[in-house]
């Protein structure tokens, strides 16, 4: 099950204005791409590169698939956000391509991840964790990421049990590439009309919010 796919390129301090904008389209690829057989590889890293020449040696890593792919660095900033996410999006489904065929994976889950994203504009939403239910029953907890090419903003609401939203607030915004942080949050209710909410990456908790509904 692949549970990360992400960038890599050499020239960072060059290409450092576009760096932000490289996470909101594979997280979008990610969460459209159901689940298959990947031989045991659970993160893919596409190389990006302005010239063949610049290709890397492929290494076995355990866990870990590679890809080099060329990608036009001047093209890409000179076109609008719109173009730019079906620029990304093709290179990392022609990246992921690539992959199937070294690791003998089926192609079909990469195509139907391609063709939910082709229908989509590209911006990653999505809720985090299941609902939780306040210790009186009566209303649902539920967080929610949001990451476009400038922000990653972390809200939360309050619904009832017939869904409608009671309470909702922003709680972060953070800069995308702080992306692997929402898999990291959690949260409870501490009474009826509080909760908290923690931030941890890797094991670590970095952040914790306390939110009083009654404020």
């Amino acid at each position: 099950m692949i549970n990360e796919i992400n960038f890599r390129y050499k020239n960072m301090a060059k290409f450092a204005d576009i760096a932000q904008e490289l996470y909101a389209v594979p997280e979008c690829y990610l969460a459209a791409l159901p689940q298959f057989d990947s031989r045991k590889i659970r993160k893919c890293i596409i190389h990006l590169h302005e010239k063949q020449e610049d290709f890397q040696k492929i290494e076995d890593i355990v866990g870990c698939g590679e890809t080099n792919q060329l990608f036009d660095f001047d093209k890409y900033i000179s076109l609008n956000r719109a173009d730019k996410a079906a620029m990304q999006l093709d290179i990392i489904h022609a990246g992921m391509l690539d992959m199937a065929a070294r690791y003998g994976w089926d192609t079909e889950p990469l195509e139907t991840a391609y063709g939910q994203c082709l229908n989509s504009d590209l911006i990653f939403y999505r809720q985090l964790r299941k609902n939780k239910l306040s210790p009186n029953k009566k209303q649902y907890l539920s967080i929610f990421a949001y990451c476009d090419f400038l922000h990653l903003k972390i809200s939360w609401q309050v619904s009832d049990r017939k869904k409608n939203i009671q309470y909702k607030g922003e709680l972060a915004w953070w800069p995308p590439s702080n992306i692997d942080e929402i898999y990291g949050l959690d949260f409870q209710w501490i009474n009826d009309s509080e909760f908290i909410i923690h931030s941890k990456y890797k094991g670590i908790r970095v952040n914790s919010w306390q939110i009083s509904l009654a404020e």
